[in-house]
Parts: structure tokens; C-alpha cells; sequence
């Protein structure tokens, strides 16, 4: 069934997202983060920055 629904606007007339938008922007959001971080993290191991996962043991001194 096709019909018009109504939607709140803010005083600039922008809509305002519905719940099930604004969770698919979240997860548009964390996925590019998620992403972002990734490409850092592979830009900091190709200039030989030996980086470890935070929980990883580091190795005993000798």
C-alpha cells in the first residue's frame, strides 16, 4: 500500500530522520571509521612501525 506519511522537520525545514535512519547513518558512520582506522593502522605498519593489538603480551625483557 502506497501513501504519504507525515515527518517532523526541524524550524530550518530539514526532515528528521526516523529511528531506522538514523541507525543506518550510525552504521554508515562506523564502518567508514572502522575503515579510516584500518588504512592508518596498514599506512603506520608500511613505515615499519611494529604495532602490536592493545591486549597483545609483549615480549619478556631480556
Amino acid at each position: 500500500m502506497n501513501t504519504e506519511w507525515l515527518r517532523w522537520c526541524d524550524r530550518e525545514g530539514q526532515v528528521l530522520p526516523t529511528g531506522e535512519e538514523k541507525a543506518a547513518l550510525e552504521q554508515q558512520r562506523a564502518e567508514a571509521e572502522r575503515q579510516r582506522a584500518e588504512a592508518l593502522l596498514e599506512l603506520l605498519r608500511s613505515h615499519g612501525k611494529g604495532l602490536r593489538p592493545a591486549n597483545a603480551i609483549a615480549p619478556p625483557a631480556a
